[in-house]
């Protein structure tokens, strides 16, 4: 089984310059990104081709380290995601608390594989 370092940044795509306690409708989006090389972890990087996973999810840990259970991401461009961009819309208003949160992608194969990627993390604020 190949594993990939999967690396990603956090990109707001709201009118808002931050993410803000309580409000519902905030775009999350990830790049996820692999190796070029992958004995050099931390060489040139270059997006995973996302179209080739069956589940894209995020999960989120809250500033108590509480993890939410993970939800469900989309390939922001579509068909093939050849840029690595998943996108998540929180309809819910799961950010309930201001300071340090966390997220990373969870990525499935139809055959079963699982990969979690690093945690990166973002403020909420007020």
């Amino acid at each position: 089984m190949l594993i990939y370092d999967i690396k990603y940044n956090l990109r707001m795509t709201t009118i808002l310059a931050e993410i803000k306690k309580g409000n519902i409708g905030t775009t999350i989006e990830l790049v996820i990104q692999k190796p070029v090389d992958p004995a050099q972890p931390l060489g040139s990087k270059t997006p995973v081709q996302l179209s080739s996973y069956s589940t894209i999810q995020f999960e989120f840990e809250q500033p108590s380290g509480k993890r939410l259970s993970p939800v469900t991401a989309s390939i922001k461009t579509t068909p093939l995601g050849l840029d690595g961009v998943a996108t998540y819309t929180d309809n819910i208003g799961i950010f309930t608390s201001t300071s340090r949160w966390k997220v990373r992608p969870i990525l499935r194969t139809s055959g079963g594989s699982i990969f979690k990627g690093s945690w990166v993390g973002f403020s909420v604020s007020d």
